[in-house]
């Protein structure tokens, strides 16, 4: 069982390396579904059982180690001999650490997505249903996401409606059916059971990520195929938008950050599919079985039983005698046998040696490619609020500029209305000529704008007769006020104003004496 495992493991890491080799080519040469189809291999051979023996031939015969005893010093006696069990104790704790490790790692990160799940339920809100499945919005996230296995959802931010037009819309929530389409949510939980297998293993998280892109991709391939370039353009906006940090590896967001660089050049470039996608589906599934067969492991032959113990010399202990598989061309000796384990251990050493150099390479260009891919993004991010807030600038000066057009409209506009309305004073002002019969008095009043631009009333009272009283003045005035008032074409206000001015001159003047009673002659 443990060799099995053991087999099980390095076989999933060789077949991580090679699809991690020959997905770019796979990827440009036949499109971007090929590419994640290669991803079945490790996966299938993860869960591959042992095959049987007799498919390998000899070289499937196993070794045991025996002790050998003399027992007695008498009378021959003969007993079996006991295994070897030294390594046992070692083996329980590297197989409780192995499994305790994966427990954690696939407990905690489906913890994260139950809780993520539940605030995703509990601040939801319904929008429309996309044939089955519900689509809803909540503040929970800020890009379109698919959720669940069985009760499968599309969730959207809260200003989905808002920040995307109707064509990033209907892109991005094709984006999250294709994604429940393909069942990609469950494959999701499947790789993270293996990547929990592999907890302790580099190769399989830089293989990880490169599935989920493999898998982000082929969904882009599938969303655009025949599509125009408008709405690849569109395409792209949306996936800019929809940039956002670290969400549960199970769930399918539509902008995680760490695919986002790489999806948008293949978009730009027009490589989301190719002519060649079925020849490279057929070629995926040959080289997924391919890869699976190569590193298939087999069944281990029932080892040889242990000797008898043989009468002897009392004492002498023959310890970790091997006996090899029948057939075997050293079986008779002992020093080629051992000669055969040192070439062996050491052929073991140079692999696992190689594999670490190679598997401590990839680790490192995984992370400067990491690294650069996070700092073009960051840049792209930086670039994107220096232009935000450019145009925020222009926007706001543009709006003072207006601002101040239309302060300076209104100062026009009210010195127009002032010229306006002292031309209607001046216009509906009576005035009475200083024209008349001799010994007569007449006013005349009229409205006359200062250099400050006060408005003043002038009464001036004129007659042709020098020596005319008071009395002729008041009267003068009155005939004015009376007139004044029953002009209905002047202004109410000045109007108002010009009797009030009126009424003050009028004051001014002592009342006309009552006439004299007329004279009784009688």
């Amino acid at each position: 069982m443990m060799q099995w495992i053991a087999e099980t493991l390095v076989a999933t890491t060789l077949l991580m390396l090679l699809v991690l080799a020959i997905r770019p080519f796979v990827a440009d040469r036949f499109g971007a579904r090929a590419a994640y189809l290669l991803w079945f291999a490790p996966a299938l051979r993860m869960i591959l059982p042992p095959l049987p023996a007799d498919w390998f031939g000899d070289r499937a015969a196993a070794v045991q180690d025996v002790v050998v005893v003399l027992a007695g010093s008498s009378s021959p006696s003969l007993q079996p001999a006991t295994t070897t069990g030294g390594g046992t104790a070692w083996l329980i704790v590297s197989l409780s650490i192995w499994l305790g490790g994966a427990v954690l790692f696939f407990g905690r990160h489906w913890l994260t997505y139950l809780r993520f799940s539940r605030d995703v339920v509990e601040d939801g809100r319904a929008l429309f249903d996309a044939g089955n499945i519900p689509v809803t919005a909540s503040s929970v996230v800020s890009s379109p996401i698919a959720l669940g296995v069985f009760g499968k959802s599309v969730v959207v931010p809260t200003d989905f409606e808002h920040r995307y037009d109707a064509a990033e819309q209907r892109l991005a929530v094709a984006h999250e059916l294709t994604h429940h389409d393909r069942h990609d949510v469950p494959v999701n939980f499947a790789a993270l059971a293996v990547l929990a297998l592999h907890w302790w293993n580099p190769v399989a998280h830089i293989a990880h990520r490169a599935f989920r892109l493999d898998q982000e991709a082929a969904c882009d391939a599938i969303v655009l195929n025949g599509a125009t370039p408008d709405e690849r353009h569109a395409y792209g906006s949306a996936l800019f938008k929809s940039a956002m940090g670290s969400v549960p590896l199970a769930a399918c967001a539509m902008g995680a950050t760490t695919t986002l660089k790489a999806r948008l050049r293949r978009i730009v470039s027009g490589q989301t599919e190719s002519r060649l996608a079925r020849p490279g589906a057929a070629l995926a599934a040959f080289l997924v079985l391919g890869g699976v067969a190569a590193t298939a492991s087999g069944s281990v032959r029932e080892a040889v039983a242990p000797g008898l113990a043989l009468a002897g010399q009392p004492g002498l202990i023959l310890a970790n005698a091997a006996v090899p598989a029948a057939g075997h061309s050293e079986a008779a000796c002992p020093d080629g046998l051992r000669h055969a384990h040192e070439k062996a251990a050491k052929a073991i050493a140079a692999a696992h040696s190689h594999a670490t150099e190679e598997a401590t390479r990839a680790v490192a260009e995984a992370n400067r490619a990491d690294a650069e891919a996070q700092g073009e993004v960051r840049s792209a991010m930086l670039e994107a609020s220096v232009a935000t807030h450019d145009a925020m600038n222009e926007a706001r000066a543009a709006i003072d500029e207006a601002f101040a057009e239309a302060h300076a409209a209104q100062a026009e506009a009210a010195a127009a209305i002032s010229s306006a309305r002292r031309n209607v004073i001046r216009a509906h002002t009576l005035t009475i000529s200083c024209s008349g019969k001799p010994g007569s008095a007449q006013a005349s009043v009229d409205t006359i704008i200062d250099e400050n631009g006060h408005k003043k009333m002038r009464v001036m009272i004129c007659g042709a007769d020098p020596s005319m009283t008071h009395a002729k003045i008041a009267e003068a005035l009155r005939a004015t006020r009376a007139q004044i008032a029953k002009d209905s074409e002047m202004p109410a206000e000045a109007r108002e104003q010009v009797i009030a001015a009126l009424d003050r001159q009028i004051a001014a003047f002592p009342p006309a004496p009552p006439p004299p009673p007329p004279l009784n002659f009688q």
